[in-house]
Formats: structure tokens, C-alpha cells, sequence
């Protein structure tokens, strides 16, 4: 054809698969790996550092070569040392060929290998009937698919990065920090791929290119992706089964109709070590933002951990093994703030440890603290009456008359009360915190003392609406966007 080699001699046995025309400034997005790409130079930057750049974007997509036409603008002696160190050949393509005829010379050459991929690509898919009819494991099935594409693969976790499939091998590979959610990246001698399963990011398939075998090429790997993607959602399906199950365990024992040595049993189907101890955890969302309990699930059942989950009221129950300290870790990335009960083994106790795990959240859990352990940060919580009846009574007796001239006068009494007792009763503070002046502060103060009968100035009276204000937020879900015991910000 008259080439002229330019730079990058020695990768000259690269095999070209494809052959692609651009005169864009950044071909690279639009490349799969094994292209020749032509191009007569018109988006070629014409500065040394954006004609590496250029070429880099090219290496990096796996391209095979660049041919270049005659108008583009002087190649610059950076980008031919660049080509000559990838060993990524640059090629002039002389005025009287054209293009198209090195499209027809590429096309005509590799009949017999797209006829290869073909072949290869109806074995991938059919992969699938023979894990039906042979009863094939995944790891298996991971194998043959190995063995077909020229590909060691792995599919691992979008959230902890480990293998989804219980037996299959990993793969020892750091990967960056921050991955695509959707479509193919590269990394060192092979690709990842995003795989998708009913709307939601589950993982992605990394495939590494074999030493001993010629790789079947992007496409093959899309047809893989396909394949895991349709595995991870049987899966799945079946974790939406099991998780149902786990809540009417907790369900029943929560409401007596289960008792303890009969959920043991049925808790040894999702791994739970027949005799061992328990904790209980209360979740919420971060701030407003809802807690993404499905997400929250599979991250568990990445990490093979033990557990059942149910949703009550505005909380998201969690049953796992004490001293299981991965839960902490899944339960920060998945932005939850939770309370923790004490650790217990009779499972009928539930009740108890539900209450714990409510406290802890309400009382302990902050944006410095986001997962608080019963009676470890407010040891007071432990001495509030237990039963729901007495909190409430509680509550009515010395906050009823502020919360009802509030509801009377549409004023804040109770979450000035609030911050004057988190702030240590510093009145100008508390007043800069509610962005009010000092003196009608003191006004409400006074107004408090009105309407309760209470002393501000008695330990006995801050004491009492101390310990009610305390209680508030455990009988009352409708009280936890009001501030009332936010660590101060001073």
C-alpha cells in the first residue's frame, strides 16, 4: 500500500483487527482495541504536548497503528519518541491512496478471523445450555469461559471490590479507586466491564489477557458480561428470597409468636453459627437521604457475611454476629447511621436489643459518631424507664405543656429549651445558635417556666425536663429534625 513508517518500527507485528477514519481531536473514546485508525491529521493538535497526549489516548485504547494522510501539521519530535518508546508504529499514507482501499485490504485479510470471533461468540452464549444440562458450578463455568475467550476473568463487587461468586478465583489486581458505572474501561493487559442487573451497578467483570492463548477481543468479552450479568441476577433474585425469610424470623420474634431456640435453628440457614452471640442494629439515611436498604443488603452478601434484616417503622432492623467487624464497615460506605445493641444469645430477647439499638441510634449516633454502641457515649440512656407506657408518661408530664402552648402560639419553646441544655445552659450561645438575641431567649426561658411550673435555677426542675427532653426522640420519630441533641458546633 506504500505506507511510510515513521516512528514505532518495532510494533510493527501488532495485529490490526479493524480499521477506523476520525479527524475528531480525541479519537480514543470511540476505539475498542486492534484499530488501525486513519485519519489526513485534521484534529491533530499541532503543540508537542497535545500530540502525545493524542497518541497516548490512542495506546491506551489498545489501537494497533495510526495512519496518517499529508495534511497535518509537522509531527513533532516528542510524539516520535513517544511512538518509538510504545513501540506504537505512525504511518504516512501517500496522496494517491485512498483510504477506502485500506479498509477493503483489512476487511478482506481478516475474513477468516472475524469468522473465528463468530464462532467464538456462539460458544460464550452457549456456555449458558451447558451449565443447564452438565449442572456446571460458576466456578466452572468461569473456566470454560476462560478457555474460550483467552481471558483470566473475575467478577467482583462494585461496593468491596471481592469476588461475588462463593469458589470462584480472584484476581491480584489493583484497579483505580474511582471505576466507570456503566461501559468498558481499560486496565494493564486487559479490560473491565461494568455489569449492570435490573437497573443497579452489581459489579464488574475483569478480564486479563493470557499468556498462553490469542484474546478473543472486546466484543467477546461484552458476550461474557452478558453471561455473569444473567448469573448475578439469579442470585440476586434468590437473596430478595432469603431476605424476606430473614424479616418474618425477626418479625415473629419481635412480636412473641417465634421463641428463641426455634429462630436459632432457622438461622443456621443463612450462616449463623449455631451457638454463638448476637447484635442487634437500628438504621437510618444520613440527614434526609434515604437509606438504600436493597444496596445495603447485597454489599452483606458480597462480603458472605451473616445476617437477616427488617424494615420497621422509619428504622431498617439488622441481625448479625457479634464481633463482626465488617458490618461497621459496610454499614459506613452504605451512609447509615445506626445504633448497636450489647451483644446477647437468647434470641428471644430481641425486644430488648431492639430497644438498645433504637436508643443508641437516637441518642449517640452523629455525623462525628454515625454507628453508636448501647451505653457508650450517653450512659444515662440506660437508666430511662424501659417501658414505652412510662417514657410517655414521662414525656407528657414535663414537656406536655411546652409542646401544647407551641402548637397554640406556633412558637419554639421546645427547641429553645433544647439548645439552652446542649449548649450547658450558655444563654449567648445557645441564642447565637437559634439566631435570636439573648434577652428573648431568657423570655422563652421564663415562658417555660410559666407553662411548666418548673425552676430553671433548680437542679431537681433541669433535671427532670433534662431527662424528658432526653426520652423525647425515643417514643417520637417526628422530633429527630429538630436538633434537640446535635453535638454543639462550638
Amino acid at each position: 500500500m506504500k505506507l511510510e513508517v515513521l516512528a514505532g518500527a518495532s510494533g510493527l507485528d501488532r495485529s490490526v483487527s479493524y480499521t477506523h477514519v476520525s479527524e475528531l481531536d480525541d479519537p480514543s473514546a470511540w476505539l475498542d482495541g486492534g484499530e488501525l485508525l486513519m485519519t489526513n491529521g485534521l484534529g491533530l493538535p499541532e503543540d508537542a504536548e497535545g500530540q502525545t497526549s493524542y497518541l497516548a489516548g490512542l495506546h491506551q485504547r489498545h489501537a494497533a497503528a495510526v495512519a496518517i494522510g499529508v495534511r497535518n501539521p509537522p509531527l513533532t519530535t516528542n510524539l516520535l519518541e513517544l511512538a518509538d518508546r510504545l513501540e506504537f508504529p505512525i504511518l504516512r499514507v501517500p496522496r494517491e491512496v485512498p483510504f477506502l482501499a485500506i479498509a477493503h485490504l483489512v476487511a478482506d485479510l481478516n475474513q477468516d478471523a472475524a469468522q473465528r470471533r463468530l464462532v467464538t461468540h456462539v460458544r460464550i452464549l452457549d456456555t449458558l445450555r451447558l451449565k443447564a444440562e452438565r449442572g456446571y458450578t460458576i466456578a466452572r463455568l468461569i473456566m470454560e469461559l476462560e478457555a474460550i475467550s483467552g481471558y483470566h476473568l473475575a467478577v467482583i463487587s462494585a461496593r468491596n471490590r471481592s469476588t461475588i461468586f462463593r469458589g470462584a478465583a480472584p484476581i491480584d489486581i489493583a484497579l483505580p479507586d474511582e471505576l466507570p458505572d456503566s461501559g468498558h474501561f481499560l486496565i494493564p493487559e486487559g479490560f473491565g466491564l461494568a455489569l449492570p442487573v435490573r437497573g443497579r451497578l452489581a459489579g464488574y467483570l475483569i478480564a486479563l489477557e493470557s499468556n498462553d492463548a490469542e484474546p478473543a477481543g472486546l466484543q467477546a468479552l461484552q458476550h461474557i458480561a452478558t453471561v455473569m450479568a444473567l448469573e448475578i441476577a439469579v442470585i440476586h433474585q434468590a437473596r430478595e428470597s432469603q431476605r424476606r425469610s430473614g424479616a418474618e424470623i425477626l418479625a415473629e420474634l419481635l412480636g412473641g409468636r417465634m421463641n428463641g431456640s426455634t429462630a436459632a435453628e432457622r438461622l443456621g440457614e443463612f450462616g449463623f453459627a449455631s451457638t454463638g452471640s448476637f447484635e442487634l442494629a437500628a438504621l437510618r439515611g444520613v440527614g434526609e437521604q434515604q437509606l438504600d436498604d436493597e444496596g445495603l443488603n447485597h454489599a452483606l452478601c458480597d462480603a458472605f457475611t451473616p445476617h437477616v434484616m427488617l424494615k420497621q417503622q422509619s428504622e431498617l432492623l439488622l441481625l448479625f454476629e457479634a464481633g463482626d467487624e465488617l458490618i461497621g464497615q459496610i454499614m459506613l460506605q452504605a451512609s447509615a447511621r445506626a445504633g448497636v445493641s450489647t451483644p446477647f444469645t437468647d434470641l428471644s430477647a430481641l425486644s430488648l436489643a431492639r430497644r438498645e439499638a433504637v436508643w443508641s441510634l437516637v441518642m449517640g449516633a452523629d455525623h462525628e459518631q454515625p454507628i453508636a454502641h448501647f451505653g457508650q457515649r450517653d450512659q444515662m440512656i440506660q437508666w430511662l424507664p424501659s417501658s414505652r407506657t412510662e417514657l410517655d408518661l414521662l414525656i407528657a408530664r414535663r414537656l406536655g405543656p411546652i409542646q401544647a402552648y407551641d402548637d397554640e402560639h406556633n412558637t419554639a419553646l421546645m427547641i429553645s429549651l433544647g439548645a439552652y441544655f446542649r449548649h450547658e445552659r450558655r444563654l449567648t450561645v445557645a441564642a447565637g445558635e437559634l439566631g435570636i438575641h439573648k434577652h428573648t431567649l431568657a423570655y422563652r426561658l421564663k415562658r417555660i417556666e410559666e407553662v411548666t411550673g418548673r425552676n430553671l435555677d433548680r437542679i431537681q426542675d433541669l433535671a427532670e425536663l433534662w431527662i424528658a427532653l432526653k426520652a423525647l426522640p425515643l417514643v417520637r420519630d417526628d422530633v429527630a429534625g429538630l436538633g434537640l441533641f446535635s453535638e454543639p458546633t462550638d
